[in-house]
């Protein structure tokens, strides 16, 4: 591991080579690059944000269609509708080619997060989910959040390297 971020300008393919977010001993957060060691699918479908938004997605409807969720119809879809917007807006921002639409989308995209989580909040004060349910979602949607925050930095950097 290298002991500090280096900047450098990558073509959007190479994006999709991943960004793991590590956190070093002084408590602070570091971007590293990190190389697929398997033929990674191209396009959007090989960054590690959309990737776990993806396994976020699939709890959140195992979450809402299971016979356990206490919560209304509307709410169920309310809360996955937000979970694949999550997902969606990265495979969107990805395909529309241009750094600006992709960094723009990741903002969207990492909102979309918050309102899962912020939903997942309302899911446990009404009794929805049960706090073990609710730590889990949680602690995936906030490591979705931090991953694409961490590659909307990175786009934009590479967009305005002065950011």
């Amino acid at each position: 591991m290298r002991d500090q971020q280096v900047h450098r300008e990558l073509p959007m393919e190479e994006l999709a080579i991943g960004l793991s977010l590590y956190s070093g001993a002084d408590g602070g957060m570091r971007i590293e690059e990190e190389h697929l060691e398997y033929d990674a699918p191209a396009g959007f479908e090989a960054l590690r944000a959309w990737q776990k938004t993806r396994v976020l997605v699939k709890a959140i409807n195992e979450l809402a269609d299971a016979t356990s969720f206490a919560g209304p119809r509307s709410f169920r879809d309310q809360i996955q509708r937000a979970a694949v917007s999550v997902m969606s807006n990265i495979a969107e921002g990805y395909e529309r080619g241009g750094r600006n639409e992709f960094f723009h989308m990741l903002g969207i995209s990492k909102a979309s997060c918050a309102e899962v989580r912020s939903l997942l909040y309302v899911a446990l004060d009404a009794g929805y989910i049960s706090q073990s349910a609710f730590d889990r979602l949680q602690s995936q949607a906030i490591e979705c959040s931090r991953m694409i925050g961490a590659l909307r930095k990175s786009v934009g950097q590479q967009h305005n390297p002065a950011r």
